[in-house]
Formats: structure tokens, C-alpha cells, sequence
């Protein structure tokens, strides 16, 4: 299931990957999570290639442990699947063995034969997060229920700072309550890649609400919070290495989360 609609010579790749062993510790939800780079000129007929796998997944009937959500930043494209254990990576072909046999496998060989012959593009990261029910947030009163982009923050963390650095995202998930932020926040830890890394995306359903009336510096002066929140960063600043932030759009069009979906 973890071989999404990549060109073949990455597939071959991507199977030969191995993942470190781990203790049997309860986990959140993983994600499997390919980056792919796409010539720019080779961006509209990448996405439209995309649409013929959904198409295809649709025509097969693939369930939701198929699926797949894209998330897109300039011409960097992001699949992350769910995947239900470790043991999910054992077997990367299965999901183009899914295909087989049905009323989608031809749709599929000629998307893949586009993926190969007429789109240049180049596999980047391929990471394996946790999702880390800790380390979220939900507002309480949500107002909306489908996000279109995210704020993208990367940390990465100085060794020995790991226990510094929970106290200080759950002041900030603290934090986010006190501002009674509407937009949700997703926080994850590596398995596989970069795992020096922390991520977190802050999920929004408009950049002009989102930097407008929602922003967070103009909560914080409305409440008299930024001293607290300063303080906050300060603690944080002394658990990192590097910091990086972005933005991503999610492309919910060729995004395939199950049957009629």
C-alpha cells in the first residue's frame, strides 16, 4: 500500500527501502509520506496524471487503506498515506498489485507509462511520521471542517533536548487554547528520515482570514498575551538546531480517500 503513483524506476527504488526497528510502544497514526519534485513545465501534466490514478483507484474500488492526500508547495508534490503499523512497509508493491484485475488496471499502466516516458520529475524525501495526539490541537469551537492549506514549521532538535522540548509544545498547545485559535494544529516525530526532526502543520481553510482577523499578533496584543508567548519561544529557541517554515495548498481534488470519495 506504501508505493503510490510514482514512476517506475522510484518504485524500484522504494522497494529496496528498510525501516530501523522499534519497540512495540504504542503509537499514533503513521504516515507514509513521499516528496516528489516536478519540472515546472511538467507541473499541469504531472497533476492531470494524478487525476488519472484517482480515476483509476476509483474504478477499482480500492478502499481507504489505499488512499492518498496531496499536498502541494511550487512545484514540490507531497503524498502521505496512512499506514496502519511498521509492518505495512513489508510489502511495497501491494498497492499496485490492488490494480490487478480490475476495471482501473489499464488506466493505471497508462498513468504510470506517462509518469515514465513524458514527465521528468525526481523523487526527494521519503519520511515515515508519527502523529502525536500530545502535541495537537483542536479548537474547541471549530470553524470549518475541511482545511485547503497549512503552515508548514520544522525543528529540529538539539541532542539531549528531546524532554525540554515536549514541555515546551505542550505550553504551546496550552497556549493556542488560551487564544482560542480556530485553526488546528497536527504535530508529528520521525520514524523514518529525518529524525532530528519535529513537524507541525497548522491547518487553515484561507491565507487572508489566516494572516487577517485571525492572526496571532493581533490576538496576542488584543489580550495583552505576547510577554507570555515570548517567553514561550525563548524556552524553545534553546531546544533547536534550525527552524524552518512554509506553506503547502491541499489539492483535495486528487486527493483519494476511499470508495465514492
Amino acid at each position: 500500500m506504501n508505493v503510490r503513483f510514482v514512476p517506475i524506476m522510484l518504485v524500484m527504488a522504494l522497494a529496496g527501502m528498510t525501516t530501523p526497528s522499534m519497540a512495540q510502544e504504542e503509537r499514533g497514526q503513521l504516515w507514509d509520506v513521499q516528496t516528489i519534485t516536478v519540472r515546472p513545465d511538467h507541473m499541469d501534466e504531472f497533476m492531470e496524471t494524478v487525476g488519472m490514478v484517482k480515476a483509476a483507484a476509483a474504478a477499482a474500488n480500492l478502499p481507504a487503506e489505499y488512499g492518498w492526500h496531496i499536498w502541494v508547495q511550487d512545484f514540490d508534490v507531497a503524498i502521505a498515506s496512512m499506514a496502519p503499523d511498521m509492518a505495512a512497509f513489508d510489502d511495497p508493491e501491494a498497492w499496485m498489485r490492488a490494480f490487478q484485475g480490475t476495471p482501473g488496471e489499464a488506466m493505471m499502466t497508462e498513468a504510470m507509462g506517462k509518469f515514465m516516458n513524458e514527465i521528468s520529475s525526481q523523487s526527494g524525501l521519503r519520511e515515515v511520521y508519527e502523529q502525536v495526539e500530545a502535541w495537537s490541537y483542536v479548537p474547541a469551537n471549530p470553524t470549518f471542517e475541511d482545511a485547503a492549506h497549512a503552515e508548514r514549521f520544522d525543528f529540529w532538535v538539539k541532542p539531549g533536548m528531546q524532554e525540554q522540548l515536549e514541555k515546551v509544545i505542550t505550553d504551546i498547545m496550552a497556549f493556542q487554547a488560551k487564544l482560542e485559535s480556530p485553526y488546528p494544529i497536527n504535530g508529528y516525530r520521525m520514524h523514518f528520515g529525518d529524525t532530528g526532526r519535529v513537524t507541525f502543520l497548522v491547518m487553515n481553510d484561507g491565507w487572508a482570514d489566516y494572516y487577517g482577523k485571525n492572526d496571532m499578533e493581533a490576538k496576542m496584543e488584543a489580550t495583552g498575551t505576547s510577554a507570555e508567548w515570548e517567553a514561550i519561544m525563548t524556552e524553545m529557541r534553546d531546544c533547536l538546531s534550525a527552524f524552518e517554515s512554509s506553506r503547502m495548498d491541499y489539492v483535495a481534488d486528487l486527493s483519494y480517500t476511499g470508495p465514492g470519495m
